[in-house]
């Protein structure tokens, strides 16, 4: 029997909220009657339907990936702008071969949910975890609107450039990792091998081995005598680390940490800006008003320090005062966003304006990533081969030195 989720006024105007277990969606609204409340929303509190273990994907999120999203995202949107229903949108997504198997259960959940009543946001919003609630915000405005099939194409197109940055950051940051790698099986190699071998020789000569030589030796010997100490105590400190990291105290000290490293902070800044400016103007544009769409935004970014001036901001919106001169008094965000908003409010065209912001530092980040990495792979490629190459004729020279005293 299903179960229904559900926030209503009782008989003294507060707000519940409680679980129902009954037949159907009219049973439950027959049940809320009786008490004498007044529904304000009624959910079914069924979850996605648990798959096998071989099909379940590894990772202990349940959100989608951004590809994924996006994917599902522009296919329900060339479905609904053929004025298909959405609910038949969905089964027919649903029923493609090509699916992944954890997004076929979800997308079955929200079918399950829009097919007993619910809107497609609020189907959505009652798969915890899965979607990003900006999104969920904005399909329920573009459900409002009537401009759903254009929601949904705006999300779909920026989920794909995101994630076509993403995996263009990837492939270029494969090759720098494949010399680090190379990099460390090479001195592996030297300090576990070749030095074992030849340091013993200097020793029966009693003759003290080259400097690196007897450096090389000392990390080998160490590694040999005290390997399972160093790796617990390595572990005990990420574990550390990473609870740490997971503790809001800890994760802000790191966030603001962050932005005040020398080539990291303006580049992190940069892109929380565009991302909190693009959220912003889309939300705006859809109908939703200001102080609800900075909620959203705040939760959408992933520095909590600038999360945390967002709230601050929403604050002052919520006092009566206006966004630029909140943002000018954060004094955190760049100054353009500021002066930008200020622009729109004056002019009507807030969301265009935060837009423009928006594609100003996403060029500006692009372009700075663009500079690094071109300049990444030759200096690591020179600074890499040229430790390695001195570590291999260090060695070769100690070879020849110890052929030397073995003549002796």
């Amino acid at each position: 029997m299903p179960r229904y989720r559900y926030k209503s006024y009782d008989g003294t105007g507060a707000v519940t909220t409680g679980e129902l277990q009954v037949e159907n969606r009219q049973a439950a609204l027959q049940a809320l009657a009786r008490k004498l409340e007044v529904p304000i929303s009624l959910e079914e509190a069924s979850t996605a339907p648990e798959l096998p273990w071989w099909q379940r994907e590894i990772g202990f999120s349940r959100a989608l990936g951004t590809r994924a999203l996006s994917d599902f995202l522009r296919e329900l949107s060339g479905l609904v702008g053929a004025n298909l229903p959405v609910d038949e949108a969905l089964r027919i997504i649903a029923m493609q071969p090509a699916i992944k198997p954890a997004l076929r259960a979800t997308v079955l959940s929200i079918l399950e949910r829009v097919t007993s009543g619910s809107s497609l946001s609020a189907a959505m919003a009652a798969s915890e975890g899965t979607f990003p609630p900006f999104i969920v915000r904005l399909i329920g405005a573009g459900e409002v609107s009537g401009s759903l099939e254009q929601v949904l194409a705006d999300l779909s197109q920026y989920l794909e450039q995101a994630s076509e940055r993403a995996s263009k950051m990837s492939a270029q940051l494969l090759y720098p990792a494949v010399l680090v790698l190379a990099a460390v099986i090479a001195v592996g190699v030297i300090t576990t091998v070749l030095v074992p071998a030849v340091k013993p020789l200097f020793d029966d000569a009693g003759t003290p081995p080259p400097a690196i030589i007897a450096a090389l030796g000392w990390v080998a010997e160490t590694l040999s005598q005290y390997g399972a100490p160093l790796a617990i105590s390595g572990g005990l400190l990420a574990l550390g680390l990473i609870l740490a990291w997971q503790r809001p105290a800890g994760r802000l000290a790191v966030d603001r940490t962050i932005l005040d490293l020398p080539f990291a902070g303006p580049l992190v800044l940069h892109t929380q800006t565009a991302r909190l400016s693009r959220t912003l103007s889309a939300l705006i544009r859809n109908g939703v008003p200001l102080t609800e769409a900075l909620r959203i935004s705040s939760g959408v970014l992933s520095n909590r320090a600038l999360s945390g001036l967002v709230d601050d901001v929403l604050r002052g919106v919520e006092e009566g005062r206006s966004l630029s001169a909140e943002l000018q008094r954060a004094a955190a965000f760049p100054e353009l966003l500021a002066r930008l908003a200020r622009v729109g409010e004056e002019t009507g065209q807030l969301e265009i304006m935060l837009l423009k912001v928006a594609q100003a530092y996403e060029r500006t980040v692009e372009n700075r990533l663009q500079r690094f990495m071109t300049l990444l792979t030759p200096v690591l490629t020179v600074l890499i081969g040229g430790f390695v190459g001195f570590l291999v004729i260090s060695v070769m020279n100690a070879i020849l030195s110890a052929n030397a005293l073995v003549l002796q």
